[in-house]
């Protein structure tokens, strides 16, 4: 007996050394894993009542202390979080995020951890995640170089005005800081390599139904999507509440924008909020974070993609993230079949089924809208004779003419090793400040530009569909250069608009290699940042 209890011991030690890595291989539940450590900090303040700042070879950091004693406002804070299974949640998978990092090598160099300033110092932006490295000083005495922190402040621009105790109060603190908390699990993963807010050339501000860029998408679209998978984790755990259920309107429409929206998938329509209609071009929906978000929230909790625990698709993502860094969501789905090929077709059905390949080309948004005429002209007519009849075949023959169709194109997708196709150039143009991208932009966008190009016109709008609806056509197609747009412009001179492409150019050059841009916290068009926040060096001036 007592010769079988080392072997006995030793099998257990075996076993207890397996857990976490099965854990970390998504064969755990999320409870599995031990939270990530949070820890709240403030600014230190120099006798001229300026933070204090320190020189870390070629970058100036601004020092932070481990709050010691927490205010009123950070005890509210605080109370609400430790018991929010949303934090609880988010805790667990930056932690998760951590460990697969250092499977590849990203995130090094970075101490683990979440954390948090409570406080107006830097302005009423909201709960936003800064991407600047800091200083930090742990009442242990030991100094610390975190990759970024969370502000959690009043939110006030627009239409809101919601404190933070406004937020504790309506229990919707905690889901925006998932939001926030996917921005640093990114920010981590991609450092020192990318700089994903630097790379996005989008100037009309965010929101997830807008159409900004490819790179802002993706960056976005990830917290978005990240966001509604811990939504989702929670629902299965019989957790509810978190906004729909809220006293305050604003709380509310903010969920509603982001969370319950993006289930019902409202995305991918050119007129906002519908759930059928036109549909975007296929770089509009890359460009858009609600497609981005809608298309990573489903692959993380698919159950063949996923698991039972929902935590296999989340750790799967993470690891395509941090060894591929991928710019755009196209080169997220081939970098995440390149590297598990046996999910190549749960991949492909969801990246081209629910864009109505439009990702592919403008003809299966065509063939889309042929089967939807025909269905509607179906229903509207009731009576059974022969109209009837005849609008039931050509229903019959639009369906049948799409699903062929989509079948050749998704064998032809399934040949090969990339299912996604390079993104097309948005072709960005500026003047005077103003920044639209012509295979991005919408006919009435489109519109505006030209008549702060070349005056204000009432043909402009007249042009401007012409050019959108040659672009979005399957015998036209996204353009290559500005020149592209001289049959269409009836006379027009194509010249001024050259010169716009040319000053993004400039722009563009002088700014090829831009310095990490210290904080990227307007997560909404009228978030405007304060001018503190540019006198500290916390926003891009």
């Amino acid at each position: 007996m007592n010769s079988r209890l080392p072997r006995f011991l030793a099998g257990l030690l075996l076993v207890a050394l397996a857990i976490p890595a099965q854990i970390l291989a998504g064969g755990g539940s999320l409870s599995d894993i031990e939270p990530a450590e949070v820890v709240y900090i403030v600014p230190a303040m120099t006798g001229s009542d300026d933070v204090e700042r320190v020189r870390a070879g070629d970058r100036e950091l601004i020092v932070f202390d481990e709050l010691v004693q927490d205010d009123d406002q950070t005890a509210q804070v605080r109370r609400q979080l430790e018991a929010s299974a949303a934090f609880g949640a988010i805790r667990r998978l930056y932690a998760l995020s951590r460990s697969v990092g250092r499977e590849s090598g990203a995130g090094q160099g970075y101490p683990e951890g979440i954390f948090l300033y409570v406080g107006s110092l830097f302005g009423d932006v909201g709960p936003a995640h800064a991407s600047r490295t800091i200083r930090l000083r742990r009442q242990s005495g030991e100094e610390i170089d975190p990759a970024g922190f969370i502000i959690i402040s009043a939110i006030r621009g627009g239409d809101l005005d919601l404190s933070v105790a406004d937020l504790v109060k309506e229990k919707y603190l905690a889901l925006t800081l998932v939001h926030e908390v996917g921005h640093q699990i990114l920010s981590e993963l991609y450092r020192p390599h990318l700089d994903l807010v630097a790379l996005s050339y989008s100037r009309g501000g965010r929101d997830v139904m807008t159409v900004t860029d490819p790179v802002m998408a993706l960056n976005e679209g990830w917290a978005e999507g990240l966001e509604a998978m811990v939504g989702e984790l929670l629902v299965d755990r019989g957790e509810t509440g978190f906004g729909e259920q809220s006293t305050d309107p604003a709380v509310r429409a903010m969920f509603r924008g982001r969370q319950d929206t993006l289930r019902r998938h409202k995305y991918l329509w050119d007129t906002v909020g519908e759930t059928e209609g036109e549909t975007r071009n296929g770089l509009q929906m890359m460009s858009s974070e609600g497609v981005v978000a809608y298309l990573l929230y489903q692959l993380m909790t698919d159950r063949v993609f996923s698991g039972r625990n929902r935590v296999e698709g989340f750790r799967k993502v993470i690891d395509v993230l941090a060894r591929h860094r991928p710019r755009n969501l196209a080169q997220a789905m081939n970098a995440l079949v390149s590297q598990h090929p046996d999910f190549k077709n749960v991949a492909a059905r969801h990246f081209y089924e629910w864009t109505k390949y439009a990702t592919h080309s403008q003809q299966g948004p065509a063939l889309y809208k042929k089967v939807r005429t025909a269905r509607l002209a179906f229903l509207r007519y009731q009576r059974k004779d022969e109209t009837s009849e005849e609008l039931a075949v050509e229903l019959r023959l639009a369906k049948a003419e799409y699903e062929e169709w989509k079948d050749e194109v998704f064998q032809r997708v399934m040949s090969r090793n990339n299912i996604a196709d390079p993104l097309p150039d948005p072709l960005w143009l500026d003047f005077q400040q103003d920044r639209i991208g012509l295979n991005l932009a919408t006919a009435g966008e489109l519109s505006r530009f030209l008549d702060r190009v070349w005056g204000r016109d009432e043909q402009h709008l007249v042009v401007a569909e012409k050019i959108t609806g040659f672009r979005d056509s399957p015998d036209g197609g996204y353009f290559q250069q500005v020149g592209d747009l001289r049959p269409l412009l009836e006379g027009q001179s194509v010249e001024r608009l050259a010169e716009a492409r040319q000053q993004f150019q400039y722009w563009h050059e002088a700014n090829r290699s831009p310095t990490a841009m210290a904080a990227y916290i307007a997560t909404r068009a009228d978030r405007l940042l304060s001018k503190r926040l540019q006198d500290w060096g916390l926003a891009d001036r």
